[in-house]
């Protein structure tokens, strides 16, 4: 296990990266709580070593001893806190709702267990809901390049006072599971919030799924370089699946050119530059030339069959673009 706090704090940063944020630099990984920019809002951020409860305790139970110096309270009004354990082995983060926990003893101990753990180690996410008193915490367990998800949906998660059913439907979002309409709090806001969660696990663990899927390159290009993106063919908006038939692994030129119509599929996946969409775009016969030469006359596919884009979804995304 790590017992470095400036290593868990390298690996949490390096996974925001990963994730497309950005940390400013400057911050100090060794401090606790240490101070940090990410996509440009202040976090407070502490982080401990996830070990077992020990010896009475249950075999599944793990936790993180929140010692911190001094008596500083971890929830601070005007800025965000992370409370976060990193367990080397599985290279995964947990987190807890600071709101729960606002002033703690200066060695108290936050829980999760074995099995979510190892479930965000295989998928990106997981979460369990903990008790706490009368109140009930959801904890999120989550891959380094997830953070950035993780740091949208924590604002979101029901705050202490919150009925039961929206812990319980914020928990099953946060797993990455679909919360049925009927399980979905009243309050409409309430509601939004939760498809919000929905959509923040969704989206790393489509890109996982698709980058695994084309080995890391382009599908135009054939660029590695760890550079490659997950394009969605449908977007999700327009009701697209989180589905690896939805999508392409695309180095960010190729990505954003298929987004805008720049490029699109014909049949057998014979790769098409939209001409008119370039010359609209300003560019001129050399460049045209000079964006063709850097494509592939047909898509790079992945060896599994079924991982195949959709051709009904490709084709839906040429005609949209025509």
């Amino acid at each position: 296990m790590t017992h470095n706090r400036t290593e868990r704090i390298e690996r949490l940063v390096q996974g925001i990266e990963e994730g497309g944020g950005t940390v400013a630099p400057g911050f100090a990984p060794e401090a606790q709580p240490m101070q940090v920019r990410i996509d440009g809002e202040s976090y407070r951020v502490f982080s401990w070593e996830i070990t077992h409860g020990g010896k009475s305790r249950h075999p599944d139970e793990y936790r993180v001893q929140t010692t911190r110096p001094g008596q500083a309270p971890f929830l601070d009004p005007a800025e965000r806190t992370l409370l976060i354990g990193y367990h080397d082995d599985l290279d995964v983060f947990a987190a807890w709702d600071v709101r729960m926990h606002p002033n703690p003893s200066t060695s108290s101990s936050l829980q999760v267990r074995m099995p979510v753990l190892r479930k965000a180690a295989a998928e990106g996410f997981a979460s369990m809901q903990r008790p706490i008193g009368d109140e009930i915490e959801v904890v999120v367990a989550f891959r380094p390049e997830a953070a950035v998800a993780y740091l949208k949906m924590a604002p979101l998660l029901p705050p202490p006072g919150a009925a039961r059913g929206e812990f319980e439907a914020a928990a099953k979002a946060a797993a990455g599971e679909a919360v049925p309409v009927s399980e979905l709090p009243v309050d409409a806001e309430r509601r939004r919030e939760i498809r919000v969660i929905e959509e923040a696990v969704r989206d790393p663990r489509f890109r996982r799924q698709v980058i695994a899927a084309y080995g890391g390159r382009c599908a135009f290009c054939g660029l590695g370089a760890e550079l490659a993106q997950a394009a969605h063919i449908e977007g999700v908006r327009e009701g697209g699946p989180d589905l690896v038939v939805n999508g392409l692994g695309a180095c960010p030129t190729h990505h954003l050119a298929f987004d805008r119509g720049l490029i699109t599929v014909g049949d057998g996946n014979a790769i098409e530059v939209n001409e008119p969409r370039l010359r609209a775009c300003g560019c001129g016969e050399e460049e045209v030339e000079s964006f063709r030469a850097g494509l592939f006359s047909s898509l790079a596919l992945p060896p599994a069959v079924a991982n195949h884009p959709d051709p009904k979804l490709l084709a839906a995304h040429r005609e949209r673009w025509r």
